[in-house]
């Protein structure tokens, strides 16, 4: 956007509820929250941002708290778990951070603030500190700079996961409380869904999709139930576009078990786009530069196989599984016929340089800048990495949610027809 003659920059948001939002003025984001029909301003001085950005408006006190309690760091610095060895250690830190990050809204003024936003801040306090307590799990070898997820930890190291409250529903929809239920879930439920060895390989998706959300069925309730069952309706739905039978079965018990109408009809508008994405579909092209300023386009491997890994240096889920990439890679190293894009995507080019002096990745390696991340994970449908996707020789989808382990390696087999 450009700015008006005095300097002003105008910008109109529709909003149908109270939301939380990032404001990015060049590579800097402002966390904000906003209401629906209100006018907000700020004043910032942008080579000094967080420090001078001063909100006027209904809800001013509210963004003017994130500002401040942004220059505090409280959540940025329980990030810090690859710094420490000893894991308790570690929590007693996180457990100073939540603290003072409490102390900080109640000396701060809370009947400053406006009632919703006190119920979201109160909720994403008391929930943000789940996942950095988790993430201790993973170690870092501070010689070789490698993350290690293979850490040893304590018999009962997940047990605070244990005390999550399961049924707060006026957290139900906090992104804070969100996480923190995954992790639950993660940890004892989802890992614990053994699938059948006579499921076929195709079909192990559907199974795990099924299972989960049974157990969703029976863990959770009322408001927060509706929020689970849609997240994960929304997280499979390119896997049911495979199998018509199956997606009719599990969209009929979802719009049984799910009371929220409007998230119903969000389901079912992604899963009719979906439909875009399945096998035989054509996928789009794009065209983006390698590491040495080359431009390479999908559509100039027309006659190839290419299996594509979406990732970025930040991801902990992407560096976790490049293993098993990397061993998929080195399955084909010998077929002309197939390639392998690694394409990094809402990252740095200087950390993703950097990443593969330090790491040598075979195949293409890509860049794609914040405006073709964008186009990119838009046309693909991607909305969290790691991602990967298998497409034939005519440029079509074989599978738009794919995997980078066993079954890949057959589905690969089949399109080459070895």
């Amino acid at each position: 956007m450009t700015p008006d003659r005095n300097g002003n920059i105008k910008l109109e948001i529709y909003c149908s509820k109270a939301t939380r939002a990032y404001l990015y003025i060049g590579e800097q984001r402002i966390n904000v929250y906003l209401l629906p029909n209100t006018d907000i301003s700020f004043i910032a001085d942008f080579n000094n941002l967080y420090k001078s950005i001063k909100f006027t408006g209904k809800n001013a006190a509210d963004n003017n708290y994130l500002a401040a309690e942004f220059l505090e760091g409280f959540y940025e610095k329980s990030n810090a778990y690859s710094q420490f060895e000893d894991e308790l250690e570690f929590k007693l830190f996180v457990d100073s951070l939540e603290l003072a990050n409490k102390e900080f809204l109640q000396n701060y003024g809370i009947q400053k603030l406006s009632n919703g936003f006190k119920s979201y801040i109160t909720n994403s306090i008391n929930y943000q500190y789940i996942y950095p307590r988790w993430m201790d799990r993973i170690g870092y070898d501070r010689t070789t700079r490698q993350l290690d997820f293979n850490k040893p930890v304590s018999e009962d190291f997940f047990d605070f996961l244990k005390t999550l409250n399961l049924g707060d529903q006026e957290a139900h929809d906090n992104s804070s409380y969100i996480l923190a239920l995954n992790r639950y879930l993660y940890e004892f439920q989802d890992k614990k869904i053994e699938v059948p060895k006579e499921v076929n390989d195709g079909d192990r998706l559907l199974y795990k999709a099924r299972a989960k959300f049974d157990s969703r069925k029976k863990l959770f309730k009322n408001k927060v139930l509706d929020m689970q069952l849609t997240l994960l309706m929304r997280d499979y739905l390119e896997g049911m576009a495979k199998d018509s039978n199956f997606a009719d079965s599990l969209l009929s018990d979802y719009r049984n078990s799910c009371k929220n109408l409007d998230y119903v009809s969000i389901i079912e508008k992604i899963y009719n786009q979906n439909l875009n994405f399945s096998p035989g579909k054509q996928a789009p092209d794009f065209e983006l530069q390698d590491v040495n300023g080359k431009l390479v386009s999908l559509s100039s491997l027309k006659g190839k196989v290419v299996f594509m890994d979406f990732w970025a240096t930040w991801c902990v889920p992407c560096l976790a599984s490049m293993p098993k990439t990397l061993k998929l890679i080195d399955k084909f190293k010998d077929n002309a016929e197939v390639v392998f894009l690694l394409i990094n995507v809402s990252d740095n080019m200087e950390n993703w340089k950097n990443y593969l002096k330090e790491n040598s990745l075979p195949g293409i390696n890509l860049y794609a800048n914040k405006e073709q991340s964008k186009i990119i994970r838009d046309s693909f449908n991607i909305p969290g990495i790691p991602r990967y996707i298998l497409i034939d020789k005519d440029g079509k989808f074989i599978d738009a949610k794919a995997g980078n382990g066993d079954n890949t390696v057959r589905q690969i087999a089949n399109a080459l027809k070895l």
